[in-house]
């Protein structure tokens, strides 16, 4: 079967239209959330958290004991499942957010 080059043409322009009206696959994380690990306040600070009381203070409001005090009555209720697409925040820098 020869096609003359007209419906060569109008059948690929069928076919690029087809490629462009296909569905757009959706992301689970979006890109910046990706790296949230590395960027976050939380993963900055607290790998070395205030040496002092003082400053630990100034930053959380509480003495370190107290926050840990607190930390242990709710750990169990804020922590999160992991599943196999994203990693869960940690109930440590949940109680972080809240504070802050």
């Amino acid at each position: 079967m020869d096609l003359s080059s007209d419906e060569e043409l109008l059948l690929l322009a069928v076919a690029e239209d087809e490629d462009t009206n296909k569905r757009k696959t959706r992301q689970w994380v979006i890109p910046i959330n990706v790296e949230r690990g590395m960027y976050r306040e939380f993963a900055t600070l607290m790998p070395q958290p205030p040496a002092d009381e003082q400053s630990f203070y100034v930053y959380f409001r509480m003495t370190k004991d107290r926050f840990y005090e607190i930390l242990g009555m709710i750990e169990t209720y804020i922590r999160k499942e992991h599943t196999k697409y994203r990693e869960p925040i940690a109930p440590e820098e949940r109680l972080v957010i809240t504070l802050r």
